[in-house]
């Protein structure tokens, strides 16, 4: 729920388009995300992934997230050729032994028995595994393990142990945890070649793999900079609707690109001075941001007084003529039964405030780089 949050405002506030993977495809028949799981697990499963699509439903509508259904059946090296050129299957290898490597080298492997089968529980950095932990449910006992008498004997007493890296990598499991890695990382590649997109991803690994493989490493970095920390550069923006966000957007079309063009540009500057943190994201919005947004108040706040001036002397003008209307008769009849129940100076009020709420904001400030998000602001404080 929160990486689909982030997503999710990165979609509104920044993107044309993200395209995801489609997480249904999972329950198709033969999946290996289903494959095996109880009827109870199934459900609870699927649950999980009507409430998830349903936190990003108004964005789905909208077309700014798009979910694709993965296919089993492309080849990773004539993706490669594809996307890279010739020699882009040798980099695809290069690459998965380099991440398999990783996995093996900076992960631990715990085992335990589970009915008849084994369970791999696997720790390691966040960047590797989301949550720094992942479960691979085993249909069998290895016969590398049975081979192992004592280790065996361990289990079926219903110890959990942890594997030695020689065992680990006779069991491939560092392959296996690098290989799914590695087919997200080529469905993306794959999907932003077919379609002319970005990359996107939060993770760092991903983001270097892509940084060897293509030229498109400095677009990939930044979009994973405004995925990961928009909402501290924009802190009140999760408390925004994201259907309001949509509207606010198709309405303000202008305004958002240029909002967008302006951030790109300010994360661009301070990513030259090196890596992008939380703590350079909340230095943006303080020197940048925030500054921008009380101009905006400022200015909207003198057009308004202006104006308040402006219809109050107005107002003068108004009262004289329904006064001399209401004598003459010429004033609309709507209008002088009103003015007689309620009182011309109601009505009058009302004609002014009703100048004020329709006013146009001023042309600078509309044309300014923060006005959308000056707007998104009004949004969460109304």
């Amino acid at each position: 729920m929160q990486k689909l949050a982030e997503l999710g405002r990165f979609a509104g506030l920044y993107a044309d388009r993200v395209y995801i993977q489609n997480f249904f495809a999972d329950h198709l028949p033969g999946s290996h995300a289903v494959r095996g799981d109880s009827d109870d697990e199934a459900r609870r499963a699927f649950y999980d992934d009507l409430v998830l699509i349903g936190a990003i439903r108004p964005l789905v509508e909208a077309g700014l997230v798009v979910p694709v259904t993965p296919s089993d059946e492309y080849c990773p090296h004539c993706i490669a050729k594809f996307a890279l050129g010739a020699k882009g299957d040798r980099h695809i290898d290069r690459e998965f032994r380099r991440l398999r490597k990783r996995y093996l080298d900076e992960t631990q492997v715990n085992v335990s028995m589970r009915d008849a089968g084994l369970d791999y529980i696997v720790e390691g950095p966040d960047y590797l595994l989301n949550h720094g932990t992942q479960l691979i449910a085993g249909s069998s006992i290895p016969t590398v393990v049975r081979g192992h008498k004592r280790l065996f004997a361990r289990l079926q007493a219903g110890e959990q142990v942890r594997l030695s890296k020689t065992l680990t990598q006779r069991l491939n499991v560092h392959s296996r945890l690098a290989g799914w890695a590695f087919d997200d990382i080529l469905f993306e590649l794959a999907l932003a070649y077919g379609l002319g997109t970005s990359f996107l991803s939060d993770q760092s690994p991903q983001l270097e793999i892509l940084g060897r493989l293509s030229n498109d490493r400095l677009v990939a970095e930044r979009n994973s900079i405004l995925q990961r920390y928009l909402t501290t550069i924009v802190p009140f923006v999760p408390d925004v609707p994201l259907k309001d966000l949509i509207t606010l957007r198709n309405r303000e079309a202008d305004s958002f690109i240029l909002f967008r063009q302006s951030l790109t540009q300010a994360v661009d500057a301070v990513r030259a001075d090196g890596a992008f943190t939380a703590h350079h994201a909340r230095q943006l919005y303080s020197d940048v941001v925030s500054p921008s947004l009380a101009r905006l108040d400022s200015r909207v706040s003198k057009a308004k007084l202006d104006l308040v001036r402006d219809t109050g002397s107005k107002a003068l003008t108004w009262s004289a003529a329904l006064g001399i209307g209401l004598l003459s008769g010429l004033v609309p009849h709507g209008l002088e039964a009103a003015a007689q129940a309620i009182g011309a100076t109601k009505v009058l009020a009302d004609l002014a405030q009703g100048a004020l709420q329709g006013a146009q904001i001023p042309k600078d400030v509309r044309e300014d780089k923060a006005y959308f998000l000056w707007k998104v602001r009004k949004l969460a404080v109304r």
